[in-house]
C-alpha cells in the first residue's frame, strides 16, 4: 500500500515504515 505524506526531507524521495507494516513512499515531483 502507498499512501504519500509531505514530510520528506530528501530531494528524490523518501521511504517510511509504519507500525502497521505498511510502506510510505513520497516522491518529491
Amino acid at each position: 500500500m502507498v499512501i504519500c505524506f509531505r514530510i520528506c526531507v530528501p530531494l528524490q524521495c523518501c521511504i517510511y515504515r509504519l507500525q502497521f507494516g505498511l510502506m510510505v513512499y513520497f516522491p518529491w515531483s
